[in-house]
């Protein structure tokens, strides 16, 4: 069978156990070749096409969470020995993970185990694994051979155990670090639609404002048609005349009578603030965010104030 055994794609167990008994002398029970296979990583593998499984993977509060998998064909059983426990069988190879389709490479458990997919093995390996052990025994006396070789096997499969757990703690480091980066990247994004949503309100807040004034001085300009006041300004006091009037002329000119025309010496003089203010509202103007007038009505009112009274900015 040797020359038949080279030729097949794919062994059974029972064909690989009977193929190293022809080429090594050594008769192994199925378990006792599970073991061998698993104690000098000879791969073993099960045919998990359309098999269901889950996969362990890291979730947004670092918890561990199980994802659903098919399998998508041929995977490598991670510990053979196991294979008839009754527990989930970590194998590892192409799997659908996710709603794409695309199988992926990855570590994962089956579930749905039954000997219809195997274990099978590669011929190639099979007989890799008689040529180590024909390599092992032509190194021993006579008589040591089983002895030595269970000796080699124990320590190869003790090595493995650290190995795997080595291997274990690196993928929850990397599960840690994969994690910590995401939550960061979550926090930056974040912080970037704040930013986006509080730059917006600004925007609208002056939008507004610039909104309100227009109207507000709309709102004064219509309000100084409605008056008819479209004669050229005149101080009934000392002639003084413009040949046009505006919005501003008619501001002060009202301001003016109304704090400085009949101002007498034994009466309190009003302030520049209170005159920039009146402006503002002839003008329909707002304070800025700190109550100050706009820098406008400062000039305006400095302009009205009588040469003969001192300049008061309380």
């Amino acid at each position: 069978m040797d020359k038949a055994y080279r030729l097949l794609p794919w062994l059974t167990a029972t064909q690989a156990a009977n193929w190293i008994a022809q080429l090594t002398e050594t008769i192994l029970g199925h378990d006792d070749f599970l073991q061998l296979c698993e104690a000098t990583q000879c791969p073993v593998y099960l045919n998990c096409e359309d098999w269901q499984g889950f996969a362990e993977q890291p979730s947004c509060d670092s918890r561990i969470v199980k994802v659903p998998v098919i399998g998508a064909g041929y995977c490598a059983i991670t510990r053979p020995t196991q294979l008839y426990e009754d527990s989930p069988l970590l194998v590892r190879g192409p799997a659908i993970l996710d709603t794409s389709g695309l199988p992926k490479e990855c570590d994962w458990f089956l579930t749905d185990y039954n000997e219809t997919r195997g274990p099978e093995l590669k011929p190639i390996d099979v007989q890799a694994l008689g040529a180590k052990m024909n390599a092992i025994a032509d190194q021993l006396p006579f008589g040591d051979e089983a002895e030595t070789l269970r000796k080699q096997l124990e320590l190869e499969s003790a090595g493995r155990y650290v190995a795997e757990g080595e291997v274990l703690d690196l993928r929850d480091e990397l599960g840690a670090e994969r994690e910590a980066r995401l939550s960061a990247e979550r926090r930056a994004k974040k912080a970037e639609a704040a930013a986006a949503k509080l730059r917006q309100e600004m925007e609208a807040t002056y939008h507004a404002q610039k909104a309100d004034e227009e109207y507000r001085a709309g709102e004064a300009y219509r309000n100084h048609l409605a008056t008819g006041l479209t004669e050229p300004s005149a101080d009934p006091v000392n002639g003084l005349q413009f040949p046009y009037s505006t919005m501003e002329l008619e501001a002060m000119r009202k301001v003016a009578s109304e704090h400085w025309a009949n101002l007498t010496p034994d009466k309190r003089q009003p302030t520049q603030l209170s005159i920039q203010k009146a402006l503002c509202d002839a003008l329909g103007l707002k304070l800025d965010k700190n109550g100050d007038p706009p820098r406008k009505t400062k000039a305006l009112a400095t302009a009205i104030r009588p040469d003969s009274w001192p300049d008061t900015t309380g």
